[in-house]
């Protein structure tokens, strides 16, 4: 009877426990899964409008033969940093346009990895747009079918296929959601607490009393059978709550770390306690620096001496505006010494989880995220955006903006500028009669002889077949007539 009773004392709250867990377990899974179901919702539905709006655009370039529009819509899309790949393939899976130039020309197929040639066939023929979510690595996919009136089927897109990268949003939706779910079965457990330490007192009182009228009674032996059993319940009690902050205490402290951690497994994750200087920097941040985990140490130093000179100074004084609360967030991107002696371009992201006795912080946690390749990506962008994908002249845009440069620079009243606009005439008749490729080739051939042979001024292509020169400080005769001539 007596290895009976610590059995019936723990049982009914080990069965209350596990049900309680099951039951928030449940309601978590249940919630985060609708969640991430209507940020999905929310991302499909604005991308829905842009290609229907790309729709729009890609028609009405082909009805102006002037496909520069598509490459300025896709500009225009690419300033979303969480779109991945935005391809238009014509019926035999070719790509015309992208946001990353090195795949035009090749076949979709074969050049991205997460293009299905058979679900572009499908969505041609059947012309319903597909939606692909893969929720375990974030990523939303779309293949929309182009409806274009009187395209050339070989020679115009016929499908846009579109990657989008779900986990900013996802992590954004989930750190409000954790904080709104924790606080309400918080809220929850604290009450079944308060329930659970009222029962406690409410029977400890009386057994108390009860040890006690026996024990005034004499009857020792009965006395010290349940004495004896309370005092080591006590005892052992007291030593698993002992046990149980030391392990409340670890295990916030792996929660803080490894849950920010959760939806961040392709990125570096760092720790910084402020107060006692100490530093965890996780393996894989340590193999975006080409380093074996054993071969760095876990310091601060180990990131600052790293930092590219140009970069440190911003960085710090960042960081620490950071730290004053100057800054409602800690972003920064800078670059990072690798092993092998060049630099990586980084996204460092952190954030304050502990703070002290005066409110100052304490701790610091955040990732690390290599963005070489967005960087290198966002300069080819950059370019394309100020120069015609054809002839790699300055295009409208850019003109515009150096003339505005040159007018405001300007102040020499006996000083001027000559500006030449060029027309080719007839040019539409070598694009009927020859075809369109035939007439860019001439347009590239045109911007070579332009540029050659005005290399030290502007020369800039308007659109279609219109070019323009830009002479600055037209002021000697000897340069007017070369001009003319």
């Amino acid at each position: 009877m007596k290895l009976l009773r610590p059995f019936r004392f723990y049982f009914i709250p080990a069965v209350i426990l596990f049900i309680y867990t099951c039951l928030l377990a449940g309601t978590y899974l249940y919630e985060h899964h609708l969640l991430l179901a209507s940020t999905v919702q929310d991302v499909l539905s604005h991308w829905n409008e842009e290609l229907g709006r790309m729709n729009l655009i890609a028609s009405k370039a082909n009805e102006l033969q002037d496909p520069s529009r598509i490459d300025d819509e896709i500009v225009f899309l690419s300033n979303d940093l969480d779109l991945k790949t935005f391809i238009l393939v014509n019926a035999s899976g070719k790509v015309l346009f992208a946001n990353h130039t090195i795949w035009r020309g090749n076949n979709a197929g074969e050049t991205v990895e997460a293009f299905s040639p058979i679900l572009h066939d499908d969505v041609v023929k059947a012309g319903i747009p597909t939606t692909k979510v893969d929720f375990e690595a974030a990523v939303l996919s779309i293949y929309y079918p182009l409806t274009l009136e009187h395209a050339d089927i070989g020679k115009q897109p016929q499908l846009v296929f579109m990657e989008y990268d779900l986990y900013p949003k996802f992590s954004a939706a989930e750190q409000s959601f954790r904080a709104h779910f924790f606080f309400v079965w918080g809220l929850i457990t604290l009450f079944l607490l308060a329930i659970f330490l009222f029962i406690y007192w409410s029977f400890q009182r009386p057994i108390r009393q009860l040890i006690n009228a026996i024990d005034d009674m004499g009857v020792l032996s009965s006395s010290f059978l349940v004495a004896d059993e309370l005092v080591e319940l006590q005892q052992l009690l007291y030593k698993n709550q002992q046990r149980y902050r030391d392990l409340i205490n670890k295990l916030k402290d792996n929660e803080q770390r490894w849950l920010f951690a959760i939806d961040s497994t392709r990125n570096g994750i760092w720790d910084w306690h402020i107060s006692s200087r100490k530093v965890f920097l996780s393996d894989r941040w340590k193999e975006m620096l080409g380093f074996m985990p054993e071969e760095l140490e876990d310091s601060f130093l180990s990131w600052k001496e790293r930092l590219h000179p140009e970069d440190q100074n911003a960085v710090l004084l960042t960081l620490q505006a950071f730290l004053d609360g100057k800054v409602t967030e800690f972003e920064s991107l800078h670059r990072l010494r690798h092993k092998d002696g060049h630099y990586v371009w980084i996204l460092d992201r952190g954030m304050i989880i502990e703070w002290d006795e005066n409110g100052q912080p304490s701790r610091m946690i955040g990732t690390h995220k290599d963005v070489s390749e967005d960087v290198n990506n966002q300069q080819t962008l950059t370019h394309l955006y100020s120069h015609d994908s054809l002839t790699n002249l300055i295009n409208r845009h850019s003109l515009m903006k150096q003339l505005q440069d040159l007018f405001a620079s300007n102040t020499d009243t006996t000083s001027y500028s000559a500006m030449f606009c060029l027309d080719l005439d007839n040019f539409k008749v070598i694009n009927d009669a020859l075809g369109h490729q035939a007439g860019d080739q001439l347009l590239v051939q045109l911007a070579a002889r332009l540029s050659a042979q005005f290399s030290d001024n502007l020369v800039s292509r308007l659109t279609g077949d219109e070019f323009v020169i830009v002479r600055e400080q037209c002021n000697s005769p000897q340069l007017k007539r070369t001009l003319i001539s």
